[in-house]
């Protein structure tokens, strides 16, 4: 039980746009969830990696300010949300998976069991959920549908590791 209710604590922190914060950010959200001992194999920590990369860049790109991350764990998923001061909400470019830049919500469309953009008083927060690869506590319910099956996963997964 008490495994369960740590599990369930948001973890939030600030990034600043400053050289490293990426990958600062990217790195803090792995050890928190690596500490949750959720068991997640090592391709939804690397969608999780990639996918907080993406999004945090996007945040520091586009708005030349700081940021929020949040992270938490649903029960069945790891969500992740990325708040910025810019109230635009984003769109995801037609670029291809080729390309330098503009694919950054392609990734995580494809990556990601949800994903999605609200506005709010501080401006818009973009977050995604990664799906845990088992049930985590016995009793507890499979992750809902929605899901991209792996096949799907696996098939980028070359494309994306090159991107990264």
């Amino acid at each position: 039980m008490l495994e369960r209710l740590r599990r369930s604590v948001p973890h939030g922190f600030r990034v600043t746009p400053t050289g490293g914060s990426v990958s600062a950010a990217r790195q803090r959200v792995i050890s928190v969830v690596s500490g949750w001992q959720l068991g997640l194999s090592q391709d939804r920590l690397d969608d999780l990696r990639l996918l907080t990369s993406e999004v945090v860049t996007n945040a520091l790109k586009h708005t030349g300010g700081a940021c929020a991350v949040c992270v938490r764990w649903t029960g069945t998923r790891v969500r992740v949300e990325v708040t910025d001061h810019d109230p635009a909400l984003p769109q995801p470019a037609n670029g291809r998976l080729d390309e330098e830049s503009g694919k950054g919500l392609t990734l995580v469309a494809m990556l990601a069991v949800a994903w999605g953009a609200k506005s709010n008083v501080a401006g818009k927060t973009v977050w995604f959920e990664i799906e845990a690869d088992q049930p985590v506590v016995a009793g507890d319910r499979q992750p809902a549908g929605g899901a991209h099956p792996a096949s799907s996963r696996t098939h980028f997964r070359p494309l994306l590791r090159g991107a990264a």
